[in-house]
């Protein structure tokens, strides 16, 4: 398991992350440090829809169970 998988998130970056998986975020709906982490962490990147899930944040929102069947 890679470190950033085991990374500590504050409550709003674990509610960005969770937004994102759901495919309910915009960009402008969450704050640019909190996307700017989570892009960090290898979580997200940025297209031109916005904010969208890495192979590995799909990863971390199974494991922490915040992915977009929850």
């Amino acid at each position: 398991m890679t470190r950033a998988l085991r990374a500590q998130l504050s409550p709003k970056e674990e509610v960005a992350l969770r937004k994102i998986a759901q495919g309910i975020a915009r960009q402008t709906e969450i704050r640019a440090e909190e996307v700017r982490r989570l892009q960090n962490f290898g979580f997200v990147e940025i297209d031109e829809a916005g904010p969208r899930l890495t192979p590995l944040g799909v990863q971390r929102t199974a494991i922490t169970g915040t992915g977009p069947n929850r």
